[in-house]
């Protein structure tokens, strides 16, 4: 092949393949690579009976103060014994599992969550969205199967670059491009806890997150002191561009009202009491 023939990448989009979670079954979207280079992308899931049902409940009990996403790690390493390269048996530390899941790509851990409530629950989810043209309140069946999942090959598929509007200084250089990759779970983790949620610190905690490069180099941006500097138009468009980038499920569901058949779209709810009950609101 000669130069005219290759087709370079761009370096502002991922490399992603389109499937949906039917297709993909139970892999990753994108093989874990473990401490030693090792990589997988298998998931095995325990039978969720009433032991662990009782087993999930205590470890509630015991850990109140537990963020949505700090409560699926958990979940999930008490309910999937094998991530990628990581094999959890009944003598792993729950630590060390949240470990390991914390440093997982987000959209790996949703995938699993994912997969998970339809091994044990199966793949239809109850909804009741509320029309936004004629304010009418209907049930509706989504099917998980059918969830558009965005899957890469390898970790260099999820990269992308950023040129900033307003370049700003961090550790005395100047700030001008960004390398991004898909963001870590602890980046949800690390969101703050309850039900209020700050919208600011969102954004930031998923911007910091997905950075890995910085001008042509390695990561300098390590506090969040160093992000404070970002203006509002590179703030905003990074997270527009960030959920454009997403690995793993669109956590969203589309249909028509049954009434007035305007077209609506659901985030589909996550909490472990709304997406592992029977029906969902």
């Amino acid at each position: 092949m000669n130069d005219s023939e290759k087709t370079e990448r761009d370096p502002t989009k991922p490399n992603y393949v389109v499937t949906t979670l039917q297709e993909q079954g139970p892999k990753l979207p994108l093989a874990v690579v473990d401490s030693k280079g090792a990589a997988g992308d298998a998931i095995e899931t325990k039978r969720w009976n009433m032991r662990e049902e009782r087993a999930l409940g205590q470890l509630r009990a015991e850990h109140p103060d537990l963020n949505m996403a700090q409560y699926a790690s958990m979940v999930i390493g008490r309910m999937c014994p094998k991530l990628g390269p990581h094999t959890f048996d009944e003598n792993t530390k729950a630590e060390v599992k949240n470990v390991h899941i914390g440093q997982m790509p987000a959209g790996d851990v949703f995938y699993v969550y994912v997969w998970l409530r339809t091994k044990a629950l199966g793949n239809i989810l109850q909804l009741r969205p509320k029309c936004g043209g004629c304010k009418n309140e209907f049930d509706f069946k989504a099917d998980l199967n059918t969830l558009e999942i965005h899957i890469a090959k390898t970790p260099e598929d999820v990269l992308w670059e950023y040129e900033l509007k307003e370049p700003f200084p961090a550790h005395g250089k100047e700030v001008k491009k960004l390398k991004l990759g898909a963001p870590i779970w602890n980046s949800y983790e690390m969101m703050t806890h309850g039900g209020d949620i700050n919208v600011g610190e969102t954004k930031m905690e998923l911007i910091k997150g997905s950075i890995i490069g910085v001008n042509d180099g390695p990561n300098i941006l390590v506090t969040d002191a160093d992000l404070d500097e970002m203006g509002k138009l590179d703030l905003e468009t990074l997270t527009d561009l960030l959920d454009l980038h997403f690995l793993g499920p669109n956590m969203m569901v589309e249909g028509d009202c049954p009434k007035c058949r305007t077209g609506f779209k659901k985030s589909i709810p996550w909490t472990y009491d709304d997406f592992f009950g029977v029906s969902s609101r």
